[in-house]
C-alpha cells in the first residue's frame, strides 16, 4: 500500500515536470522563431549575391537539423506517460 504523503510528493513532482516541459516549449518555440529570422537573413544575402551567403546558410543548416532533434526529443516526454 502507498502512503498517501508519497501519493501527494509523486502527484506534486508530475506537476513540476510539467510546468517545466511548459517552460521549456516555450523556449524552444522563441529558439525556432530566432532560427527562421537567421534563415531569413541568409536567403536575404542570397539574393543580393553576398560572398557570406553559403555560410550563413550552412549555419542555418547545421542549427535546422539541431532544431529538429530537439522537436523530436520534446515530443517523446511530452507523450503521456512519459516523465521529464
Amino acid at each position: 500500500m502507498i502512503m498517501p504523503q508519497l501519493l501527494v510528493k509523486n502527484k506534486e513532482e508530475n506537476v513540476e515536470q510539467r510546468n517545466i516541459l511548459i517552460e521549456l516549449e516555450e523556449a524552444f518555440g522563441r529558439l525556432s522563431d530566432g532560427l527562421n529570422a537567421f534563415k531569413l537573413m541568409a536567403y536575404g544575402l542570397e539574393n543580393i549575391q553576398d560572398p557570406y551567403a553559403d555560410g550563413m546558410y550552412m549555419i542555418w543548416r547545421y542549427l535546422d537539423g539541431a532544431s529538429e532533434e530537439v522537436r523530436r526529443l520534446l515530443k517523446k516526454v511530452s507523450a503521456p506517460g512519459i516523465s521529464a
